[in-house]
């Protein structure tokens, strides 16, 4: 019986030796991996964007705390960043991401590297890369942009909502109120967007909130009703039927006769409206994440700020 204890005993030390070893192997993997050392193609293959744009980044977080490496082995601030982007970009399983060209990193840490990026790409860059207009100056580029292409002065954006699907919230998250009309959970975000695609709003309530709720809750609609009670230039913004008719929401003419003034204003509206449709297509082709195909297996207050960090790299990736 003390024999076979023995045998038993030194089974076990052979296995956490081995565990030890293999986890002492992926570290060093990991830590000798650099996707900078790619080619330029390549890189933005993997991660959606340039090299100079990840540089950016990783120096725009440089001096957040939570990214801080506090262990002597744990992930390097470059690291996190990068294995981040690399799920935003393609939306695939965490265990996945770990184990593609990332070298060998565990689950748990890639589910840290997100969250950690993702709410720390909203503390420190949303305010500088997703802007409505300010000041009239900048109100007047944009219409001005607007009326090249539609002819109709005062347009200053077009406005929609997108569902991003998660996984079922716990009872505790109000399960309930993210379940939408389509019969998924999921996140309800609101976008507003120039002729240029660039997203100069975003907001994310649960998916069973309407689009006008939205619009009727955020600051935007605030400045909107603004600019108009004080008689501040004459600006409109874009919306589909879906919205309600204000002095500062144009919406198209559902019925309209055909050959009308009100027919042609329609067609036009829509064929300028479509701008938003462009860009939550290509926001949900180049980050991946947010795609009909995927879904964001994090609470709801965790989601939301992956999407909002989807749109911050969306705007950066227009200027880079």
């Amino acid at each position: 019986m003390a024999f076979v204890a023995h045998i038993l005993v030194l089974n076990e030390l052979e296995q956490h030796q081995a565990i030890y070893a293999l986890k002492v192997q992926r570290r060093r993997l990991r830590d000798i991996y650099n996707p900078f050392d790619l080619r330029e193609y390549d890189f933005t293959k993997l991660f959606r964007i340039s090299k100079n744009l990840a540089l950016y980044i990783i120096d725009k977080l440089s001096y957040v705390q939570r990214l801080q490496r506090k262990r002597k082995n744990g992930l390097s601030l470059q690291l996190q960043v990068i294995v981040a982007i690399r799920f935003f970009a393609f939306g695939s399983f965490q265990r996945c991401v770990g184990q593609d060209n990332l070298g060998s990193i565990s689950q748990p840490s890639v589910s840290r590297c997100i969250t950690r990026v993702a709410t720390s790409l909203f503390e420190v860059c949303l305010s500088d890369w997703v802007r409505f207009p300010q000041n009239d100056a900048e109100r007047k580029a944009v219409e001005i942009r607007f009326r090249d292409i539609m002819g109709v002065p005062g347009i200053i954006g077009c406005i929609d909502g997108t569902q991003v699907a998660i996984a079922t919230p716990f009872p505790l998250d109000n399960e309930e109120a993210y379940k939408n009309h389509h019969g998924y959970h999921s996140i309800n975000c609101q976008l507003i967007c120039d002729n240029q695609l660039r997203i100069m709003n975003a907001l994310c309530f649960p998916g069973t909130v309407h689009d006008q709720f939205i619009f009727s809750s955020s600051i935007i609609h605030t400045e909107m009703n603004r600019l108009h009670t004080q008689r501040i230039g004459k600006y409109f913004l874009l919306a589909d039927s879906g919205y309600r008719a204000e002095p500062f929401i144009l919406t198209p003419v559902l019925g309209a006769a055909k050959g009308s003034p009100e027919e042609r204003y329609t067609k036009r509206h829509c064929q300028v409206r479509n701008c938003i449709e462009r860009c939550n297509g290509v926001l949900k082709m180049r980050w991946r994440c947010l795609s009909k195909y995927s879904t964001l297996r994090y609470r709801p207050k965790t989601s939301a700020f992956i999407v909002i960090a989807c749109v911050i790299l969306h705007n950066m990736c227009l200027e880079w």
